[in-house]
């Protein structure tokens, strides 16, 4: 398992990160980890008020863009 980020905006890139347990230390050692399934998903939730921002410029922006239709 690996984590992944579908991040908006700049401030949330990185809050999820895959933490390998290679044996050893170079490409072919964190490779065979990843196949092997020796990985943890590790991160922080999205903040309520990063989320609530960003549904709020979505609601304006769909609001606006109604308006503009209508007129």
């Amino acid at each position: 398992m690996t984590a992944g980020s579908d991040a908006h905006i700049a401030e949330m890139v990185g809050q999820a990160i895959t933490r390998v347990d290679p044996d050893t230390d170079d490409l072919p050692g964190i490779l065979d980890a990843i196949v092997a399934g020796r990985t943890s998903v590790e991160g922080r939730r999205t903040p309520w008020h990063v989320s609530f921002r960003q549904a709020a410029g979505g609601a304006k922006r769909r609001v606006k863009n109604r308006l503009r239709d209508l007129l």
